[in-house]
């Protein structure tokens, strides 16, 4: 009996298991202009005929495996689908070839890694905001003869957004949210040295029923110096994380249009391990209504992640990926205010906000989303190369605006809620922060 074009599909389903800072930086007009420019200017879509870099990067590997069944996969999907819309007379929206070669490439790990960078930051945000309302609490300002000895805080933070399409990786949705806690001490009236904890989880929905789920835990120090009316903020943090991750492939048959009949799925969990550090240093001007602090900033991430192995069902194309490690390197400019408190109910109340530009350098090629892999099965991975794709990149610039409000309850203790927007022309991250902070 001969065997058709899309049985060997299956058999073979079956056989594959900063920057240099600007002069004027200090004026809020600059981050503005130098922000919209480099959005305007450095995020245009990477738009490319025919194919995206990710499907050309599939089809060479499939095309090249020394493997004579892995080669003849594109060939056979071909056949399958002509047979297909002869069978049905119809004719399917999208491009066969293209859609399975998005599928088999598992760029959503390269996604990760962008969201993981990404949460990071606002991570950074979030403790940072913290950091800096111990300096103007209701106690210095009802009691400045007392010199209270530290702080200790809690605050649930978290943050939602859409990554869209690149033009090479497909629209992606993320989301993130934790506890983060932490204590400090006074010492000589100038160092502000404590240590903190987070825990958190998010995830990462992608095209083709793809997802991540990441679960965090961090902890670090954080130290600040005021000296007249310059201030320096060092953050350092260490964290694991465990991704959970679900990848569908549904090529192969196209019932009705739809090619949903026997999908299959790919599974992995595996660990990982991130350090970063964040360093800003500005100046402190003291208004009659409005105080203003003008400051410059980076941060800088590592993650490692350890290689894997997807499991699933014997009918999947299954990858396998060594360890790979990456770097984020980001700057920051930018003007943050508060105003003086004032007299709301029993207590008192002050306004926050903040508008900063951020870059991303380009890690020599956008290297930080790259995702190198092969096809898993022992039997076909010897000899066979890897093959490289990338995650979606959705923009190395950014605009950061956001406010929010302190409530100081008594002498001793301080509730407040903020939000933050993060802004190009390919991404909105909405976040949010919600806290309480005790002085002893």
């Amino acid at each position: 009996m001969s065997e058709t074009p899309k049985s060997r599909i299956f058999r073979l389903a079956t056989l594959l298991k900063w920057g240099k800072s600007r002069r004027g930086y200090w004026y809020v007009l600059a981050v503005l202009v130098a922000a919209l420019t480099f959005m305007v200017g450095g995020n245009t879509a990477e738009a490319q005929q025919g194919q995206t870099a990710n499907q050309h990067a599939m089809q060479r590997y499939i095309e090249t495996h020394p493997n004579e069944d892995v080669r003849n996969v594109l060939v056979d999907l071909r056949a399958a689908w002509v047979q297909e819309v002869a069978n049905t007379q119809v004719m399917p929206t999208f491009d066969p070839i293209n859609y399975a070669l998005d599928q088999m490439s598992g760029s959503i790990y390269g996604t990760m890694t962008t969201a993981s960078f990404q949460n990071t930051v606002m991570f950074h945000n979030s403790l940072a905001n913290v950091i800096r309302r111990d300096s103007n609490t209701v106690s210095a300002a009802v009691h400045p003869n007392r010199s209270p000895a530290g702080n200790m805080w809690g605050t649930l933070y978290g943050n939602v957004g859409t990554m869209h399409a690149d033009g090479n990786v497909g629209k992606y949705t993320q989301g993130f949210s934790g506890i983060l806690a932490g204590f400090d001490r006074l010492n000589d009236r100038q160092h502000r040295l404590g240590v903190f904890i987070s825990l958190g989880g998010g995830s990462l929905y992608g095209e083709y029923q793809d997802r991540t789920l990441t679960q965090e835990i961090m902890v670090g120090h954080y130290l600040r110096r005021d000296t007249g009316n310059t201030y320096v903020l060092v953050q350092a943090g260490l964290a694991h994380h465990l991704y959970n991750t679900k990848r569908t492939v549904m090529f192969g048959g196209w019932e009705n249009e739809v090619p949903h009949v026997g999908y299959r799925t790919a599974r992995n969990q595996h660990n990982a391990l991130l350090a970063t550090g964040h360093f800003e240093t500005g100046l402190k001007y003291r208004g009659g209504t409005l105080n203003l602090s003008p400051f410059v900033g980076a941060q800088c991430t590592g993650l490692v992640r350890e290689g894997f192995t997807e499991h699933g069902s014997t009918e999947i194309l299954s990858l396998t990926a060594d360890m790979q490690g990456y770097v984020s390197l980001r700057t920051m400019f930018g003007m943050r205010f508060d105003s003086q408190s004032f007299r709301f109910r029993n207590g008192l109340a002050s306004v926050f906000g903040n508008v900063a530009w951020m870059y991303e350098f380009d890690q020599s090629g956008k290297r930080h989303t790259k995702f190198a892999a092969q096809f898993s099965n022992a039997g076909l991975m010897t000899g066979a190369p890897k093959f490289v794709v990338r995650g979606n990149e959705p923009g190395r610039d950014w605009v950061q605006t956001g406010f929010g409000v302190n409530y100081d309850i008594d002498a001793d203790s301080r509730a407040f809620v903020g939000y933050d927007a993060y802004a190009n022309l390919q991404q909105v991250m909405h976040t949010f922060s919600l806290g309480y902070l005790f002085q002893w």
